[in-house]
């Protein structure tokens, strides 16, 4: 994609913040390791600046895809451990085994299927995947997965280097699921007659929600919280100080004064009550700021300014409070005086989670960071 470093929006990203946030929930999570998940252009945030920013202080990185992996591994890092959560094709073993790569294990099919497509001397780097609860991909029978590691040690071509599971309630105040899922992966753990380096369950919510660490998962995939966003939404109170490392700005490139009665943006679903100041952003729901923001808010000077009509492709409109030149500066995420306006406060306007809307706004912004 085109990036629009010729126009006034972009974001900033304060990866020292970043850092902060992925260092204060490390140690919470009472976790020997820590793995940065940038996956999805970290969130969002930039997946090259991200990772390079943090790679002296976490032991690997989690990504979605394999693209994302390979990226990594000429870009960032030659030895850090590159773990695809996502499940890749078996017949891209060869590939993943050439860039030390580790896939995700999700069942004994796959593992076979992989095996016969690694080539005389390469060995493939893998963690098992165990559905504890999720029931999205993973090993949830314990005989299948004693099958898988039985297949895996009579092999030469495969190493077992981590084994995890992902919980589908550890940010919720009622803990059942969790609990179950917890009980699920120790008892999952009891198949391995020797655990391999990287065990894995802790993600944002349980690193954070979880006073207690089981004493057997040793490494914690910091995702959301990283980037300084509560992965409860706000449902669970976050017992530490998250710093922000998200701001969208942009600016004024057109103002006009309307008449009573003037109609706005695509369908004519705002009419001027009065004489009205209203001002043009070049931002769009194609930058990720949907269509649903109609009727949010940005802030300028004096405060908070609404977004009238339709928001377009590329450009939406505010209704001012005065006038403004063009060239002023808008806020749409982050701070100004004493007005904010913050990532869950977009995600509540647009009924969605945080995790959505920074994933959202695509590489057609313009990225700044301060280090």
């Amino acid at each position: 994609m085109v990036v629009g470093k010729n126009r006034p929006t972009k974001i900033t990203v304060n990866l020292r913040n970043l850092l902060s946030n992925l260092r204060a929930v490390h140690e919470r999570s009472g976790c020997e390791h820590a793995f940065a998940v940038v996956k999805a252009n970290a969130y969002g945030h930039g997946i090259y600046e991200v990772s390079s920013y943090v790679r002296e202080y976490v032991e690997g990185y989690c990504v979605a895809i394999l693209d994302e992996a390979l990226f990594l591994r000429s870009e960032i890092t030659e030895s850090h451990e590159v773990l695809v959560m996502g499940i890749v094709d078996a017949k891209l073993a060869s590939l993943a085994a050439r860039n030390n790569v580790s896939l995700t294990v999700p069942s004994l099919d796959w593992i076979e299927l992989a095996l016969e497509n690694l080539s005389e001397g390469e060995t493939l780097s893998v963690h098992i995947k165990v559905d504890t609860g999720m029931n999205r991909i993973g090993i949830r029978d314990l005989d299948e997965l004693r099958e898988v590691i039985n297949f895996i040690e009579a092999s030469d071509k495969i190493e077992i280097r981590g084994v995890f599971t992902h919980f589908a309630k550890a940010d919720s105040l009622d803990v059942t699921h969790y609990e179950m899922q917890k009980r699920n992966f120790l008892a999952a753990l009891d198949v391995f007659e020797d655990l391999p380096k990287y065990v894995h369950s802790n993600n944002s919510a349980a690193a954070i929600f979880d006073d207690e660490n089981d004493g057997v998962t040793n490494a914690a995939r910091i995702g959301i919280a990283m980037y300084g966003l509560d992965p409860s939404n706000g449902d669970v109170p976050v017992p530490l100080k998250l710093k922000d490392t998200f701001t969208l700005t942009s600016e004024i490139v057109q103002v006009k004064e309307l008449a009573k009665g003037d109609k706005i943006s695509y369908g004519c679903t705002y009419e001027a009550t009065e004489n009205e100041w209203v001002a043009t952003l070049p931002i769009g729901y194609a930058d990720g700021w949907i269509r649903k923001l109609q009727g949010g808010s940005v802030l300028i000077a004096d405060g908070f300014a609404e977004i009238v009509g339709r928001v377009c492709m590329d450009q939406c409109v505010i209704k001012l409070p005065h006038f403004y030149p063009v060239g002023t500066t808008v806020t749409l995420i982050g701070t100004k005086g004493n007005a904010r306006i913050t990532v869950d406060d977009i995600a509540a306007r647009e009924e969605t989670i945080n995790y959505e809307v920074i994933c959202l706004f695509n590489e057609r912004i313009q990225r700044e960071y301060f280090r």
